[in-house]
């Protein structure tokens, strides 16, 4: 009984260990460099980068695109919707596996255009997993680096949505708002779960047999 009850606590611990080390946040950066193609509207209506999906099904009507150092403040490509069109233009972020996250910073800013100087505003809106929201208003640094930052309270994230005011009238047509080098920090759904679950269940069953 000894050596059992002592195999049973190394087999928990080591389960344990495994379990917390299956849960740590992992830094994702995306720079949507990856993202194909470049300067055309985007197919369908989201795509994945980086383990993080890009959904603006039924928030933008305006079909984004990924322009390549359009943007002076980006680094790079940079996912881009029309600055010009009078409408409210965004898209939602979730992770892929549906696991939670926590959003750390992004840039956000207006590509060229002869009245890109105009700032663009707008809210960012983090669902929490265990209920309610929290929101930031934002506004552009066009033709800057423009970097947006989120404070503690945006962890626990299950999904985060974008949305951009209505352009000013009389926009140059060239002209747009981008997204850009977009840090988080994303929690794995932990692949050891079933088997932290099945390990005790079955440890359980050889204490029952033994008893027996």
């Amino acid at each position: 009984m000894i050596v059992m009850r002592h195999i049973i606590h190394s087999v928990i611990f080591a389960l344990a260990g495994l379990l917390s080390f299956s849960v740590n946040a992992a830094p994702v950066f995306v720079d949507f460099e990856d993202v194909e193609p470049k300067g055309t509207a985007l197919p369908g209506t989201s795509f994945t980068t980086k383990g993080i999906v890009f959904d603006w099904a039924g928030k933008s009507p305006s079909i984004p695109a990924i322009l390549s150092s359009n943007w002076a403040g980006g680094s790079g490509s940079e996912m881009a919707f029309c600055g010009y069109c009078d409408l409210t233009n965004g898209t939602s972020l979730y992770t892929a596996n549906g696991s939670v996250f926590e959003l750390d910073s992004f840039r956000f800013g207006g590509t060229d255009g002869s009245l890109s100087g105009l700032p663009y505003t707008g809210t960012v809106t983090g669902y929490l997993s265990g209920g309610g929201t929290v929101t930031k208003s934002i506004l552009s640094a066009a033709d800057t680096s423009g970097l947006i930052a989120f404070d503690e309270t945006w962890v626990n994230l299950t999904s985060v949505d974008i949305l951009i005011d209505a352009a000013v009238v009389g926009r140059d047509p060239f002209d747009a708002f981008a997204i850009d080098d977009m840090s988080l920090q994303a929690v794995p759904v932990p692949a050891a779960v079933w088997l932290f679950g099945s390990a005790l269940g079955g440890l359980g069953w050889m204490r029952r047999k033994q008893a027996a």
